[in-house]
């Protein structure tokens, strides 16, 4: 969508915008997969919190910055915030599934994804907010961030093949499918 708009409107302003609020899109919806999936009533408030805070502080960064710009510090933010929460429910699943190993759980695969991809991002945008005038930068950028986003995906393949084989194996053994056949979809 951004490419289009850039090659529509020839500017970079409209890519920055487009952007900036992929971040809260982003930040809001795997936000909304973590409060699912956990059940603390204080973190779930917290995640709810945070959220308007990160709107009004992107907000804010876009109409203080001079001129437009990817906004690199509320990516940083975002990731961190991300970070935060991930670690937050890899200690709740933790305490939760006790009878299953962790790596049978499709939302473990889903996390182990985001919080690579989150952490690759961060270390990134650090990384290309000190040295984007370098001569072989954009070089470099490419490839740590195609080496991210493969690592994301083969996650995100791992978690959906678990959770193939634990709906194969609800079959194979005649139970019925239902919410307690599946290991922490239970709200």
């Amino acid at each position: 969508m951004a490419t289009i708009l850039l090659k529509y409107f020839g500017e970079f302003y409209p890519y920055t915008v487009l952007l900036r609020f992929f971040n809260v899109i982003e930040l809001g919806f795997i936000s909304w997969f973590i409060y699912l999936n956990i059940k603390n009533a204080t973190a779930k408030r917290i995640i709810i919190i945070i959220q308007p805070l990160f709107i009004c502080y992107c907000i804010y960064d876009f109409l203080s910055s001079k001129q437009p710009s990817v906004g690199y510090y509320p990516a940083a933010i975002e990731c961190i915030i991300m970070i935060i929460f991930i670690i937050y429910f890899f200690f709740e699943l933790m305490q939760e599934i006790i009878q299953l190993p962790l790596y049978v759980i499709m939302e473990f695969w889903l996390a182990t994804a985001l919080l690579i991809y989150f952490s690759g991002n961060f270390f990134l945008f650090v990384y290309s907010k000190t040295m984007i005038n370098e001569e072989g930068f954009m070089v470099t950028y490419k490839y740590i961030y195609s080496t991210i986003i493969i690592l994301k995906n083969i996650f995100i393949c791992l978690s959906i093949l678990y959770l193939k084989t634990t709906l194969a194996n609800v079959n194979q053994n005649n139970k019925s499918l239902s919410e307690e056949s599946i290991p922490f979809f239970q709200d």
